[in-house]
């Protein structure tokens, strides 16, 4: 392998190269592993499961804690058939961590989220901090293992996935899988619901759809980038797309997972979309769109697909306030010199860690300092902090393991880090910023079952079978700039000589390989998110944008 400089080379691409090289060079045989997960076994997700239901989200309500530090959302699930546990009413209630009440708004990344009408199989237990809903006052159930712990259905094939699985044939594979772990008979509690008949209408969909896509542009875009339209606007032309209706959609290629169809739906009344007409609908592309086909379901029995991919180079994470108003957070000077402020947290109560004292503090520090001289991210470490709670309007941005006092529930088995992300709106304006942010690191003993492959902690040496801290860390702080996930994956033909890491914001990464270099993607994002916009932010006294390093 030959790289050639010459006088067209930037430093920049002289530093991406060499990186790439490097980290080529340092690849070792492991296993696939998705954003910030491991897997966890279908045995252990069943057998921590107090309920195992299959369902359908119906809506959701997000509320504040009493301590008015956190953002959590009830998910109403309308209950199809039960596989463990005893079902009460004929639907039960989901927490997800972050949400929107008001102007604020929290983002959970790698973690849980549900949208109206997703269908498939919940793996449930009573949530640990004890989170009541606000209208029913239940306790509401939390997911075993987060995003592992929801198979969603892919109706369209007949099929469920999660991070690492994929079941074919609901009805004949994953229903027989379900009895034989839980060893009981399915309870059903509405017989209507058939997956496998679903599929044959799809297939009729696909067979006679009124609607086609003839054309769309650009064929890039940059996902959730709404303050610059001409890079995020998606034009799409064709014939028969009706006029917008409930349960008239867009369904794209869903960037936070691994599974290839187009199913993150967007609805045609959404805010996302700018008009809809029979021949054309412009509409902006949110955060969760990944490079991929994508379509349009004018009706159950009516879908038409573009021919070639949509690409998304690099996606920046929104916010929704109010339901109808979304929004893409700004960087800011919050600490008076430019960005913010970033504190490590000591404290040892609640079965906390000094990350000082970590070998983690020299992976971290070393990821830090990759953003602030290669992209110029104004993040200052400004000493450290005995704070544990989770809260991104505290002014104190903490770096912490997980401990008891978080104010949230332990980091669910699979996870190995989340970044806690806040955003705030003025009433009348469009446009919102990021107060702070927290981001949370694994820790066996607190942190909900242990993981069968450690934390790798050195950097420069990797360890087979381990998970690099300083990717997982340079990963979750490319969240806290307001980067979200692309579709970018490992490139690899027969073995580890040929392999070749994900981008850095990519849902997936893997044990044994570390990326510990910015590629082209998460270099322009984050150029992006750095780069003063001078928007007005209404009346409220907010601070200025972010002045890059």
């Amino acid at each position: 392998m030959i790289f050639i400089f010459n006088a067209f080379t930037t430093p920049f691409m002289k530093t991406i190269l060499l990186s790439s090289i490097f980290s080529l060079l340092m690849l070792c045989v492991g296993n696939h592993a998705t954003a910030q997960l491991y897997e966890i076994s279908l045995e252990e997700k069943t057998d921590n499961s107090t309920l195992i239901v299959e369902g359908k989200v119906l809506g959701s309500s997000s509320f504040w804690n009493a301590a008015h530090t956190m953002i959590f959302t009830s998910n109403k699930v309308e209950v199809y058939k039960v596989f463990k546990g005893i079902l009460r009413k004929t639907f039960i209630e989901v927490l997800t961590q972050g949400g929107s009440v008001g102007g604020d708004y929290i983002e959970a990344s790698d973690l849980l989220t549900l949208e109206k009408g997703n269908t498939g199989v919940f793996f449930c237990f009573p949530n640990s901090p004890g989170v009541k809903a606000p209208g029913s006052a239940d306790l509401l159930f939390d997911i075993y293992s987060s995003r592992q712990g929801f198979l969603r259905y892919d109706l369209s094939n007949n099929k469920a996935f999660a991070p690492f699985v994929e079941y074919a044939d609901i009805e004949g594979n994953l229903y027989k899988l379900l009895r034989q772990k839980t060893g009981k008979s399915i309870q059903i509690i509405d017989a209507s619901f058939k997956p496998g008949q679903l599929k044959k209408n799809y297939d009729a969909a696909r067979i006679n759809a009124t609607a086609a896509i003839t054309s769309f542009s650009p064929a890039t875009v940059n996902a959730g980038a709404l303050n610059t339209p001409v890079a995020n606007t998606l034009t799409i032309n064709g014939s028969g797309f009706g006029t917008p209706l409930a349960g008239r959609q867009l369904i794209f290629k869903d960037a936070n997972t691994d599974n290839t169809t187009a199913e993150y739906a967007l609805e045609s009344l959404s805010p996302y979309v700018s008009s809809w007409t029979d021949a054309q609908i412009v509409v902006r592309v949110p955060t969760r769109v990944g490079t991929g086909k994508f379509g349009i379901v004018k009706e159950i029995g009516d879908t038409a697909f573009a021919v070639t991919n949509l690409t998304v180079f690099y996606a920046i994470l929104n916010a929704t306030f109010g339901g109808n108003v979304v929004s893409e957070p700004r960087l800011v000077n919050k600490n008076n010199l430019g960005g913010y402020n970033i504190v490590y947290s000591t404290e040892t109560a609640g079965n906390g860690t000094n990350f000082t004292t970590d070998s983690m503090y020299n992976n971290f520090r070393q990821a830090l300092r990759t953003w602030k001289e290669v992209a110029g991210v104004n993040f200052v470490e400004n000493g450290t902090t005995t704070n544990q709670v989770v809260n991104g309007s505290d002014n104190i941005n903490t770096i912490m393991f997980d401990n008891a006092n978080t104010g949230v529930p332990p980091l669910a088995s699979g996870t190995l880090a989340v970044a806690y992300s806040s955003s705030t709106i003025c009433p009348g304006s469009l446009y919102s910023q990021k107060p702070g942010f927290d981001i949370i690191v694994r820790k066996e003993g607190v942190s909900a079952a242990p993981a069968p492959n450690p934390f790798n902690k050195n950097y420069c040496a990797l360890v087979l079978n381990t998970y690099s801290g300083e990717s997982t860390l340079l990963h979750e702080l490319g969240h806290a700039l307001n980067l979200g996930h692309i579709y970018d994956p490992l490139e690899q033909t027969g073995n580890y000589t040929t392999r070749n890491p994900s981008k850095l914001m990519h849902p997936s990464q893997t044990n044994s390989i570390a990326r510990t270099a910015l590629d082209q993607s998460s270099y322009a994002g984050s150029s992006y998110t750095i780069t003063p916009q001078n928007l007005n932010y209404g009346n409220c006294g907010l601070p200025t944008e972010m002045i890059p390093l």
